[in-house]
């Protein structure tokens, strides 16, 4: 039962660490809508809201891992249709993200718009 307890507060901090994450995007969007606005005037600039992009995205990155081995441990322990359709989305939510902090971290410089920071 301990073991049950500890994985899901260790779920529930991962969880919450994409919490986080999420909310970091939408302060880069805020920031980014600011800067179009008001442009030299704005508090933030494309360095600001790139190195919060390159953390929300490794942070993201990093639970997407975690839950890509808990529902591979899941599929292992009991393998049904359900608990693979699970792994196969765990699966590609990693390769979407694996593309998105490797795309931010190789070329910074091409930032055009909000969708290139989200």
């Amino acid at each position: 039962m301990d073991d049950q307890i500890n994985q899901i507060n260790t779920q529930i901090a991962f969880t919450s660490a994409l919490l986080f994450a999420i909310s970091l995007n939408i302060y880069t969007s805020i920031a980014y809508k600011d800067l179009l606005i008001n442009q030299n005037q704005s508090q933030f600039t494309i360095k600001k809201i790139y190195k919060i992009s390159v953390l929300s995205a490794n942070i993201t990155l990093v639970v997407t891992i975690y839950f890509l081995i808990i529902t591979y441990i899941d599929y292992e322990s009991e393998p049904s249709i359900s608990s693979k359709n699970f792994l196969l989305a765990a699966m590609f939510s990693l390769s979407a993200q694996s593309l998105r902090t490797y795309t931010l971290l190789k070329y910074p410089n091409e930032i055009f718009g909000v969708e290139d920071i989200i």
